[in-house]
């Protein structure tokens, strides 16, 4: 039944159980018009039905009896009882005859009557059906009822109201009447005829009570829980969808009738209910009005439902409705290990406790009900006296080990918002103990003799013939409890005993043999385990031991497909359609215990949107052949296919329910041949210089598809081609018409450009394929001027590394090198080495290295066995051809961690930052593991700019090459100090000092780097943002484009700077590049402008930039050159990067480990390899990085260090290598310390790497304020202090001061060396962030100081009206606070553009006069800006005006995730009857496709998108249409949906921002997308890693909460080490460059390190012991483990019960428990430590040692066989407790006497002993240290 919306009514909301209702009414109540009642006489005779076969619902049907005049029964009538206001009463629909014979049974006449049984309508004989048959229409009785009685009342037909009185009336009439019970009577008149044709007639009464047609749904929810908003959260509907219903449903047998109105209410304070304006059936709770999101007070509704029937006004129903207040949705919480059904242990008079897994929270109650399995009964019986969340059983028998339920339900005042059910099987342990790491799976098993569960354990291993398996059980015994073994073997279907086998092993070799009849054998050791009372041996543990199937996968014949269906793609089988094709898979063999069975799949389309795997029938072998590849709609050979293969124990038939021993899968992909492939021999080259004389020998690879059925139909033709420099054109090569082209004895004609046109051709016909593009592959030969080759080639690095080698090591040290004429040039090998012998008068200088024969070691590998100390040393191999030799160096280090570093640092270089006159101190720190070694200094000063250098009279510079100077500095300690710095000394690039061990002669290079403070900045950039610290720019621009480009020059100082241009123009030839003479330009200012560029302004630009004077012999302070060229292709990628996160920098221990592992992201195709390098550095002044020496052997992609020296601390370089494509990458580890920050009085350690600290600090312009850090280093070495403020300039290279400068960093601040940075007067420039760098030498913390102004102004713009009509105008206000005594100035904006003349805080805006439909989607919304200034200040807001027009559009969510439902709505501002037509955008052909049956005024769409695309939008357009010719009118409006497409939502998200690629599109160029959600979860807390920046102005990360519809944005470094709470369970992470080809770095990106769902509290609190017992005055450290309720590890507070007793101290991770000095003995108290709401205590205990000792005598007498009793004298510390110290008793001969009893008091010890026999013993006490002895004489 389908309920159809009434005019001017509501449409009814029924449910699917109300439906079912309505259709069983209707089945009941609908018979056939004409045949009813009718039986054949054969049915009848045949008993196949009487009146007692019908069934009635005596809920609204009656039977009555008929009989005839005598008073005989001839059948029995069923009618529907009941009477409603739209009911037609009659004998068609309502009644059903049976009669006693089968017979028919005929209505003569039917009557009825009113309540008073009056006559009021007559029928004639007729026969139920016929057309004349009688009724009573109830509502037409009920109206002529009401006139008459409005005609009495004297109320007149012609009133205009008369229709409003007769329907009151009516409605009046009828509700009274059904509150009243009324009926309506009938009597009925029938006849029959029997078997012999006599007529029998009779008469029955009818009765038909007046009846509601509805009624409350039996299932109407009055209940909803609704969380209030909070400080962190916002306000929403828990429970019911956020509605609430009115639930109206039809009773009994009653249609749905009439229309449906509502009126919704609710209660105030006093309890008085008042309307609300909500008239559906249905109310939001979302809706402020209704319910008050800060309100904690539950809320009371009402809904008044009333039915109206032809405007009547026939029935009201009314609900009722609580709304219970939450603070937060997280109503109970669930134990981690959760299951429904689960199991439990314990042991025999053990305790039990069993855990439900829910508890209620934030208000709710839990209800729990326990149950317990009843054996005899076979049910669950509820449990006494059990009702908490745990069920505690305190000494289990064997009638506890059942089954048992627990049920829970977790209400909300009367409000049950959830409910669940778990059961839990009791198991009895065994009274052992089983080793967890055995990997024992454990289950339970029901014994078979007494029905109970018993834990068993089982382990499964593989093995082939030939393999030992020690079959081992290891287990412990509980105390008392001795352990006994039983093996078994499974045979012949029962368990045997191997006899020989009684220890926890059994040791099995297994052949050929054991799996003749099985591919699994079975053994089994029970465990006995009894303590000579108790035996207990149902449990044990069994061994599986599965025969390997051998499974073995040949590939030999498989040319296409992957293993993996990823890869399958890349390797495709391509052949055209009507072609055959075999796919092919693995041939897989198994060993002859098994059988091995294929099945081919294709990844089918089942359903609109959904695919799977489907069987292919009969393709069952490792091939499948398609005889004809189709390609229709219907079917298509084309696609994924998948070859599954399992192996099966040999004999297998049912494959459906047999278990898999063994499986593999291969991928084939199946794809259409459009082309051919084709490329370059791999003998031949693209490019060739050859002599006149020479071949010429060239040849190409083609080939049409890859099956034999394409090559049958078409071919392959090639045309050679050369290039003739006179047409410039290419020309046919005569009779050049195959894959090679070879030519002998070359001319001077020959060189040049050749071309290979290779195309696809019909075999028949020989015609080129039109669809095919042909390929074509160019050369170039070049001529060459001959020459021998005699060229080196060294594939070694210069220099290696050879670490942390001992006496006593073998090492083999290699060079690789080739020679292009072996026979000519051939390689010779020379090994040297660096005498370390200081007794030899070879010392310290080069000699040969000698070989085991006495002959100079000539070969390329070295194979140096360490003999002694003396082989540590520097090795040198020179490899020579004759012509050229190089040298490669190999540095051999001993194992005895020498070190050196730059002191306040732990790296091998310093830089400082001074100014002319300030003093620097250089110093090193260095050691060594050998206590014997001593050190000795060298210091230098290097320079590439010395002006002293240029004073030939200055001997102590010399040259060092590549245009460096170096100069020997006097001092030779490991500290260099220079009092006060000049020019000449910031013109030294660096200093370094070289730290030499003396007794190993190992050398070690730290440098320091001198740098002066300045202000003058100079950088380079193309204006658009792009700047490079070299000494050129590339600039690309396209031809007939415009390009600015020079310096941007800050100069404080006012230096007087000259700037001088030059160019010089990119000549083109054919295939020669070179550049024309410079010439000087005319412009002599920083910048330059192009204009109209062509190929004449290509080239290079320098500008020479002077100081002071531009004479001819001065030499420019910079000069810098801009290439200027055409836009072309993207260089091929080649990014090396940090691995997972891209971290580079570590901190580690002592001993410590570290892995630097790299990823590569490259396009090249060539092999690429890898090298290693210690030691490297980079040089700021020439922007260079040296990479350090080579680590021989380390030429992998990542390097591990394990048991780190301080050696080893430093920086390491991985360059990779592809072709002439590199890129390198550096890491760091470095030696982690502690250093403490104490903020007021939050104390924290920080260890490892990049910890940091933030404060921000509030004040006025003209403030005031000290920023400051108390800090406290762990480690005790000196703390140094650094003070640096942001810069907010935009980020450059300064090449005056040769450094970089970027925005948002961090820039020195002179002279700021303490720990407290004043900042006085404060000016508006001072409000910025600052940093504090605290080091202790071998650690950095970074504390952050943020400083806002309180007194900044704040604008506020409001309008009257966001939604303008046409012709409208709307007032905008600016609103300024927070002014102060400033003036402020006003300025409006329009999208941007400056409005003149609007300078007052009010403005009104322009009215609109086009048609809504006239314009553009981006012209009907217009943004204001009004920015406000002072004199100091300049502050904005804005707002954006809608032009409404006709309607307002209006949707629930603007962007959501794949497959979520979106409603969207369309409100007119005309009434009218308008009709809707809505429209989808078509993502494939753009146009708008119309939404079947969307014809209402809103629409629920489900969100759809392109499965490739990560982020996709859905348009939705809508017409909406009233009126006809004049009247027509129509308008339209559009809806847009974000849709997003992550199918990952679980992995926290981590990504690196894409650099630009101008070849990729939009999402892979420059947007990544991410996802993450917890289920169950409103909110999501998440902490970024340290090293998530997004400092690239081009670079963000959006997130987009789908739960709020709240977006946020990220850049910087707003994410680094920071943790943000985002207010939805489920965001989306959008990582972004903004699409900019200005980003290319690649470097910027975050990480996800944690999230969690904030509602749950992750707190805990535990501790190593939980009593301690101290001496007086003595102390103990006990750990604690301690979280905050967001899971990171946290500090707890501490007290003490009794001070006097004990106090206690804590600190991160421990508390100090003290004893005090006075504590008496025995005396306790109670440590208390705190978590938030989470404690732990710790019983403290005060020993109490005894002082003296004595017996009361010390002789005694005892008879044989009696007993004694001996009083011993305790005298404790504290006299009123006993001690603590431990008693012992002894007795010097066991067999005369026997102590039998002790009795032990804080004052004395009574010792009971028995006499054995006659003889002497010694009765000992011991207490502590003290004794007493008794001497007992036995009688």
């Amino acid at each position: 039944m389908t309920l159809k919306k009434q005019k001017g009514g509501k449409q009814m909301r029924l449910n699917k159980k109300i439906l079912s209702l309505v259709l069983a009414g209707a089945m009941v109540v609908s018979l056939a018009p004409s045949n009813v009642g009718v039986v054949s006489k054969t049915a009848a005779a045949s008993g196949k039905m009487s009146a007692k076969s019908y069934y009635y619902d005596p809920a609204y049907q009656t039977q009555e009896t008929l009989k005839d005049e005598s008073g005989e029964k001839i059948g029995t009538l069923t009618y529907t009882n009941k009477a409603y206001f739209n009911s037609n009463l009659s004998s068609y629909n309502n009644m059903k005859f049976e009669s006693e014979d089968g017979n028919r049974i005929y209505t003569d006449s039917i009557l009825f009557y009113d309540f008073d049984y009056n006559a009021t309508t007559v029928t004639t004989s007729s026969a139920i059906g016929s057309e004349d048959s009688s009724s009573l229409d109830i509502e037409d009785m009920y109206k002529e009822k009401a006139a008459a009685e409005l005609k009495k009342a004297g109320v007149d037909e012609d009133d205009f109201d008369y229709s409003d009185k007769l329907n009151k009336q009516v409605s009046d009439d009828w509700k009274a009447d059904v509150k009243a019970g009324k009926k309506i009577y009938a009597k009925l008149s029938y006849y029959h005829y029997d078997d012999d044709y006599n007529k029998q007639s009779g008469e029955v009464k009818l009765a038909f009570t007046l009846s509601d047609s509805y009624k409350k749904s039996e299932d109407y929810e009055q209940y909803a829980i609704y969380k209030y908003k909070t400080d962190d959260d916002n306000a929403y509907v828990v429970t019911n969808d956020d509605y609430l219903y009115s639930g109206l449903t039809t009773v009994d047998n009653a249609y749905s009738i009439g229309l449906y109105t509502y009126q919704w209410y609710k209660a105030d304070a006093s309890g008085e209910y008042k309307k609300l304006d909500y008239t559906s059936d249905s109310i939001n709770l979302k809706n402020s009005n209704v319910i008050d999101p800060e309100s904690k007070t539950d809320d009371k509704l009402k809904c008044i439902a009333t039915v109206k029937y032809g405007g009547i006004e026939i029935q009201s129903i009314e609900y009722d409705y609580t709304v219970y207040k939450v603070a937060s949705d997280s109503l109970y919480t669930m134990d981690d290990d959760y299951s429904e059904y689960s199991w439990a242990y314990a042991k025999k008079d053990g305790k039990a406790v069993l855990n439900s897994g829910y508890e209620a929270i934030n208000g709710a109650t839990a209800k729990y009900t326990w149950q317990k399995y009843d054996e005899k009964e076979k049910t669950y019986k509820t449990v006494d006296g059990q009702s908490g969340k745990t069920l505690t059983i305190d000494k289990c028998t064997d009638a506890d080990y059942v089954s048992y339920r627990a049920q829970i339900q977790i209400s909300v005042g009367e409000c049950l918002y959830t409910s669940f059910e778990k059961t839990i099987q009791l198991v009895e342990n065994p009274p052992y103990s089983v080793n967890n790491k055995t990997g024992y799976g454990k289950n339970a098993e029901k014994d078979d003799a007494d029905g109970k569960y018993y834990s068993q354990y089982s382990l499964s291993n593989n093995v082939v013939p030939g393999d030992t398996d020690n079959m081992t059980v290891d287990v412990k015994a509980d105390t008392g409890y001795s352990l006994t073994y039983t093996w078994y073997e499974y045979k012949d279907k029962k368990w045997e005993e191997i006899t020989d086998a009684k220890t926890n092993v059994y040791s099995k070799k297994f052949e050929t043999a054991d799996f003749d009849s099985t591919t699994s054998k079975q053994y089994k050791c029970k465990v006995t385990a009894t303590n000579g009372t108790l035996t207990y041996d149902k449990s044990s543990f069994t061994f599986i031991e599965n025969r390997d199937p051998e499974m073995y996968e040949d590939y030999s014949n498989v040319k296409y497909g992957s293993t993996s269906r990823y890869n399958a793609k890349d390797n495709a089988l391509k052949t055209a359609i009507g072609s055959s094709a075999t796919l092919s898979g693995p041939k897989v063999s198994v060993n002859s215990q098994y059988q091995l069975n294929y099945q081919w799949q294709k990844f089918t389309k089942i359903d609109k949107d959904e695919y799977k795997w489907t069987d292919i029938k009969d393709a069952t072998a490792d091939t499948y052949a398609i005889a004809s590849v189709t390609d229709t709609a219907e079917k298509s050979d084309f696609g994924e296919y998948r070859l599954k293969y399992n192996a099966y124990k040999a004999g297998t038939t049912d494959l459906t329910n047999a278990k898999s021993v063994a499986s593999g899968e291969f991928y084939v992909n199946l794809e259409q041949f459009n082309g051919f492939t084709a490329a370059l021999p791999k003998n031949t080259e693209d490019n060739y210089t050859l002599e006149v004389g020479g071949t010429i020998d060239l040849g190409v690879i083609a080939s049409i598809a890859n099956t034999e059925a394409n090559n049958q139909k078409y071919d392959i033709a090639y045309q050679w081609q050369k290039y003739d420099s006179k047409t410039k054109a290419y020309t046919d090569i005569k009779d050049a018409t195959t894959a090679d082209y070879k030519k002998e004895n070359i001319t001077a004609d020959d060189f040049g450009k050749y071309k290979c046109v290779i195309t696809v051709i019909d075999k028949t016909t020989k015609a080129v394929i039109s669809d095919v593009k042909p390929a074509e592959f160019e050369f170039n030969i070049k001529q060459a001027v001959k020459a021998e080759n005699d060229t080196l080639t060294v594939k070694s690095e210069s220099s290696y590394v050879v670490n942390h080698k001992n006496v006593g090591d073998n090492v083999t040290l290699s060079v690789a090198a080739e020679t292009a004429d072996a026979a000519k040039y051939p390689l010779t090998y020379k090994w040297e080495k660096i005498e370390k012998d200081s007794y030899s008068d070879s010392y310290g200088k080069y000699v040969d290295v000698m070989g085991s024969d006495g002959k100079a070691v000539s070969t390329a590998d070295y194979a140096l066995n360490i003999a002694d100390e003396n082989a540590f040393t520097t090795y040198r191999c020179t490899v020579s051809n004759g012509a050229h030799s190089q040298k490669v160096t190999f540095n051999v280090l001993k194992n005895d961690n020498f070190y050196a570093y730059a002191a306040a640092t732990k790296s091998d270089n310093k830089t400082f930052i001074k100014k002319a006159g300030e003093s620097v101190k250089m110093q090193v720190v260095n050691g060594s593991d050998d206590a014997a070694a001593t050190f000795s200094y060298k210091w230098y000063a290097c320079s590439s700019n010395h002006r002293s250098y240029k004073n030939e009279d200055d001997d102590d510079w010399y040259t060092i090459g590549d245009g460096y100077v170096q100069k020997r500095l006097a001092n030779t300690t490991s500290v260099y100090e220079i009092s006060s710095l000049t020019d000449a000394d910031f013109d030294v690039n660096y200093y370094y000092c070289e730290v030499k061990n003396e007794l190993t002669k190992e050398t070690k290079t730290v440098t320091f780097y001198v740098k002066k403070y300045y202000t003058t900045d100079i950088t380079f950039t193309d204006l658009d943002g792009i700047y490079d610290s070299s000494g050129t720019s590339d600039i690309y621009v396209e031809l007939g484009s415009s390009k600015e480009f020079g310096a941007v020059v800050k100069n404080p100082e006012s230096k007087n700077f000259i700037y001088k241009w030059s160019f010089e123009k990119l000549h083109k030839d054919n295939t020669y590049y070179d550049y024309d003479r410079a010439r000087a330009l005319d412009c002599t200012t920083e910048k330059l402008t192009l204009s109209n560029i062509t190929e004449d302004n290509l080239g290079t630009y320098t500008l020479r930039i002077y100081e002071g004077s531009a004479a001819d012999d001065d030499a420019p302070v910079i000069t810098h050159h801009f290439e200027v060229s055409k836009k072309d292709a993207a260089a091929k990628k080649f990014e090396l990067s940090g691995a997972g996160n891209g971290q580079t920098d570590y901190y580690r221990s002592v001993g410590g480990n570290v892995t630097f592992a790299t990823e590569l992201s490259t396009e090249s195709t060539d092999t690429v390899t890898y090298q290693w390098y210690q030691g490297g550095y980079y040089d700021d002044d020439d922007d260079t990085y040296n990479k350090g020496d080579a680590i021989l052997g380390e030429t992998g992609s990542s390097l591990n260090l394990t048991n780190l020296r301080k050696s080893d601390f430093g920086k390491y370089t991985c360059v990779a290598k592809a072709g002439k494509l590199i890129d390198f990458i550096t890491f760091s580890v470095s030696e982690a310390d502690a250093i403490t920050v104490d903020w007021n009085n939050d104390e924290f350690d920080i260890y490892g790497g990049g910890a940091s600290y933030n404060k921000t600090v509030k004040a006025k312009i003209g403030d005031s304020t000290n920023l400051t850090a108390v800090v406290t280093s762990a480690t005790g070495d000196a703390i140094s202090y650094q003070w640096y403020e942001e810069n907010l300039e935009d980020t450059h290279y300064n090449f005056y001061a040769k450094d970089n400068v970027e925005k948002g960093a961090y820039k020195i601040m002179q002279g700021q060396t303490t720990d407290t940075l004043a900042l006085n007067q404060m000016t508006k420039d001072a409000f910025k962030r600052y940093k504090l760098e605290i080091t202790n030498g071998g650690y950095t913390v970074n504390v952050y100081f943020t400083l806002v102004r309180t007194d900044l102004p704040k604008v506020s713009v409001k309008a009257d009206k966001t939604s303008l009509e046409k012709g409208e105008t709307a007032v905008l206000t600016a609103k300024v606070t927070n002014l102060g005594d400033k003036t402020a100035t006003y300025q409006w904006y329009k999208n941007g553009k400056k409005i003149d003349g609007a300078t007052a805080a009010t403005y009104t805006t322009e009215a609109l006069f086009s048609d809504l439909n006239e314009l553009k989607d981006d012209e009907k919304s217009v943004t204001y800006k009004c920015e406000v200034s002072t004199d100091i200040d300049k502050v904005s807001d804005e707002i954006s005006i809608n032009f409404a027009g006709w309607g307002t559009i209006s949707q629930t969510k603007d962007f959501v995730m794949k497959g979520d439902t979106v409603d969207i709505g369309i409100k007119m501002k005309e009434a009218g009857d308008w009709k809707y037509t809505w429209y989808k955008k078509d993502a494939v052909s753009d146009e708008y496709v119309k939404v079947p049956e969307a014809t209402s005024a809103t629409i629920s769409a489900i969100a759809t998108s392109d499965d490739s695309k990560k982020l996709d939008n859905n348009r939705y357009k809508v017409v909406a249409e009233k009126g006809s010719d004049e009247t027509y009118v129509s308008y339209y409006a559009y809806a847009d949906v974000d849709v997003f497409n992550i199918s990952d939502m679980t992995t926290l998200p981590s990504g690196k921002v894409a650099a630009y690629n101008k070849d990729a599109d939009e999402e892979t160029n420059y947007n990544q997308y991410f996802g993450y959600g917890i289920d169950g979860a409103s909110k999501l807390r998440m902490t970024f890693s340290k090293d998530s920046n997004l400092y690239d102005s081009n670079a963000a990360l959006y997130v987009f909460e789908l739960d709020t519809q709240k977006i946020h944005r990220f850049d910087g470094y707003d994410l680094a080490g920071r943790t943000y709470v985002f207010d939805s369970g489920k965001c989306v992470f959008e990582l972004t460059s903004a699409g900019s080809d200005k980003y290319t770095s690649g470097t910027d990106g975050f990480t996800v390190e944690k999230a969690i769902n904030p509602d749950i509290d992750y707190s805990t609190l535990s501790v190593s012991k939980k009593s301690v017992k101290l001496n007086a005055g003595k102390s103990a450290t006990i750990t604690y483990r301690a979280l905050d309720n967001f899971g990171d590890t946290t500090k707890v507070t501490a007290k003490t019960s009794n001070k006097k007793v004990a106090t206690v101290s804590v600190a991160a991770g421990k508390v100090t428990i003290k004893a005090a000095g006075k504590a008496k003995g025995a005396a306790t108290a109670k440590i208390t430590l705190k978590n938030g709401t989470k404690k732990a205590t710790i019983k403290v205990t005060i020993n109490n040692p005894v002082k003296k000792v004595k017996a009361a005598k010390k002789k005694a007498t005892v008879k044989k066989k009696k007993t004694v009793k001996l009083t011993f004298k305790v005298t404790s510390y504290n006299k009123a407790k006993k001690t603590s110290d431990k008693i012992t008793y002894k007795t010097s001969k066991k067999k005369v006497a026997k102590i039998t009893k002790k009795k032990v008091s804080s004052k004395k010890i009574i010792v009971s002993v028995k006499g054995l026999k006659k003889g002497t013993s010694k009765i000992t006490v011991t207490i502590g240290k003290k004794k007493a002895v008794v001497t007992v004489k036995v009688k």
